[in-house]
């Protein structure tokens, strides 16, 4: 498992698959993160609608596939978007993170990915420094394998 850090916009991404993790909200769905509305802006709005049409509501390990219909012909970033949920925000930690990451690396191992671009949350309680990290522990963990 190769592991870099970019920071570069999520529309730019050739990833296989790009893995979301959005935090809980109290009474409604996740509010996408300025920099994902812009990702979604460019996928046609699938995520929002995703969101709204199959309930996601940011539990923790909770996630959503979606297949934007732009990525069937390449125009897009990606191929697929996974939702992880990272529960609610009073409650996050460097571990609720790597859980999230090593969720994210299982489901697109299991669907044969060969890249996987993780957003870095923008969290005001972990600075992106420690969130990178533990995404990137969470996504060692969840490749491992006992063979």
């Amino acid at each position: 498992m190769k592991i870099s850090v970019d920071t570069h916009e999520l529309a730019r991404t050739s990833a296989d698959w790009i893995a979301i993790p959005l935090t809980q909200n109290e009474r409604s769905a996740p509010r996408l993160p300025a920099r994902i509305a812009q990702l979604d802006e460019n996928l046609g709005g699938c995520i929002r609608a995703s969101l709204e049409r199959n309930g996601f509501e940011g539990r923790r390990n909770e996630k959503l596939a979606i297949f934007p219909p732009t990525a069937r012909t390449r125009r897009a970033p990606g191929r697929c978007i996974l939702l992880v949920g990272l529960g609610k925000t009073a409650k996050l930690d460097s571990e609720t993170l790597r859980q999230a990451a090593g969720t994210a690396v299982r489901h697109t191992t299991s669907k044969k990915a060969r890249t996987l671009a993780i957003a870095v949350p923008s969290l005001g309680r972990i600075k992106p420094a420690p969130a990178a990290q533990a995404l990137a522990e969470g996504a060692i963990l969840g490749n491992y394998r006992f063979d």
